[in-house]
């Protein structure tokens, strides 16, 4: 199938490394010209040696990260078509433990990441009547998970905040979806387990065989699956698919919707 991205301008958000290089990886392999941003120079270099992308350091979890990237990125490559918002998560922790200094770090890395790079693109998308936003958030949006207050409650209002951005721009032909990855195999998992497994008393690999006992695929996933998700919602051809959710998490969720 072709997603008809040849030459399309594509962004993602912390795209160095998991499952946002390995979206930018295949939106390259499907003809696009990418720009990614992240915050290790050598994780960048490497991703830009690999699949020829324009690589840009910056912080997401700060407005001028956050309008840095758009700006510079839409220097160097043109107006973007598509914006894949994406950020490293915040820590795993109870609620009883989360101070304000916590929950405010927490608020800037992943719902006003997401506020920030949305407001940067859409008047550009909405002048030219075309545009792709896709959020990376989490199946924590679908059933909450144990000790990620943080990332149940703020991934939750990045979910609003893409309907609410299908409401206003559905009509200039813009669209706006949301990727929920279950248990995906990544650095950013590898340190949950570590978590879990200290505040439990228990081994990492006693954690990480909870997790697959609980999937009905009996595996985790891979970056790449979560990928191929957000590369279908992020090209042309996913025009009429507005403001979903859609879990890639091989049948964890139990919800109907």
């Amino acid at each position: 199938m072709d997603l008809e991205l040849t030459g399309r301008n594509v962004l993602v958000a912390a795209g160095s490394r998991g499952i946002g290089l390995a979206a930018a990886r295949l939106f390259a392999a499907e003809g696009a010209r990418v720009a990614l941003c992240g915050r290790s120079q050598s994780d960048l270099d490497a991703a830009s040696r690999e699949i020829g992308a324009v690589a840009i350091r910056a912080d997401v979890s700060t407005a001028e990260g956050c309008e840095g990237f758009v700006a510079e990125a839409t220097e160097r490559l043109g107006p973007p078509d598509t914006l894949v918002v994406n950020a490293g998560g915040p820590p795993s922790l109870p609620f009883d433990s989360v101070s304000d200094r916590q929950w405010q770090a927490a608020f800037e890395l992943t719902l006003l990441s997401a506020v920030r790079l949305s407001r940067a693109v859409l008047p550009g998308m909405r002048a030219r009547k075309f545009g792709r936003i896709v959020f990376v958030t989490s199946l924590s949006v679908k059933q909450p998970l144990e000790r990620m207050v943080l990332s149940n409650s703020l991934r939750s209002a990045v979910t609003a905040l893409c309907r609410t951005i299908v409401l206003e721009s559905a009509a200039d032909g813009i669209t706006a979806n949301c990727v929920a990855p279950g248990f995906t195999a990544t650095e950013r998992l590898g340190e949950l387990a570590q978590s879990l497994a200290f505040a439990r008393g228990v081994g990492v690999d006693e954690v990480r065989s909870g997790w697959t006992a609980s999937i009905p695929a009996g595996r985790l996933g891979a970056p790449e699956e979560v990928a191929r998700a957000v590369v279908f919602l992020g090209s042309p051809l996913s025009g009429y698919v507005n403001g979903v959710t859609l879990a890639v998490d091989g049948g964890w969720t139990r919800g109907l919707v």
